[in-house]
């Protein structure tokens, strides 16, 4: 009998309505899409713990310092900044450097549907997978 993958636990943080609901149509066999249930949390320590991958809307200045917060944590999930627009006379492109710049292990621009989240889900799993093994010596 074949194993089965195990699945991959995604919260997302985002208090977007569009991205929410982007975020809830992943119909992938092998990711979990858990919506945060509070549109920002009060603090970190607020995200629930066992998800594999955090996706952060930062679209605010908010939404940065909860990503700066959840990278700045050690051991916890990789994260994704997640933005559609730019704010405070900001364009889309520096918030989401400021989101990699803050830790971020890849940023999506919005509007993002289902599948580029899954793409970018897969890709961040598949880096960190990578630099987890144990490094090949060459004969």
């Amino acid at each position: 009998m074949a194993e089965t993958e195990p699945r991959i636990r995604v919260l997302l943080i985002d208090p977007d309505e569009a991205a929410r609901t982007a975020f809830r149509g992943i119909c992938e066999a092998d990711i979990e899409a858990c919506v945060h249930p509070l549109r920002w949390p009060a603090s970190v320590a607020d995200a629930p713990s066992g998800c594999d991958v955090v996706i952060v809307g930062v679209d605010t200045a908010v939404g940065l310092q909860v990503l700066a917060d959840l990278c700045s944590r050690t051991g916890g999930p990789p994260a994704i900044g997640m933005a559609a627009a730019g704010f405070e006379g900001k364009s889309l492109e520096h918030v989401l450097l400021l989101a990699e710049l803050r830790g971020a292990a890849a940023t999506i621009a919005g509007p993002a549907e289902a599948v580029e989240i899954a793409l970018a889900i897969r890709a961040v799993i598949a880096l960190r997978q990578a630099m987890a093994a144990p490094e090949r010596k060459s004969a």
